[in-house]
Order: C-alpha cells, then structure tokens, then sequence
C-alpha cells in the first residue's frame, strides 16, 4: 500500500507517493539532513528504523515475513 508524504527540506517541499520501505528510507534522509552518507553510517542504533535504513529489509526480518 502506498501512502502520500510530504517532506520539508531547506529548499522548500516534495511529495512523494512511497511504499513502507521507501517511507523508512526517505525519513532516514530527512533526519540526517538528506545526506546518504549520514543515513548509512548513522549512529541511532536504537532507533526502531534503523534496521530498515537502507531501504531493504534485514536478513531477520526477511525471515519473518517469509513464514
């Protein structure tokens, strides 16, 4: 299911239609500043979306949902 996001950055707004991956993934960017570099080196361990920052799911979780 795809939902509809509207982001605020230093240049001003996007929306963007994201699926729940993608919705990780650009709140990541949104909270390192839209930096990738940030995002993958990102020091949040205990963030709940930090397994999911990458836009991929983690191996774990892949397993879970396969079942």
């Amino acid at each position: 299911m795809a939902i509809k996001h509207t982001f605020i950055f230093k240049g001003g707004t996007k929306t963007k239609t994201l699926t729940g991956l993608t919705a990780i993934r650009e709140k990541c960017l949104e909270c390192s500043n839209w930096s990738f570099d940030e995002v993958r080196n990102c020091p949040a361990g205990d963030c709940a979306l930090y397994p999911f920052r990458l836009g991929k799911y983690p191996k774990e979780a892949a397993t879970c949902i396969a079942r």
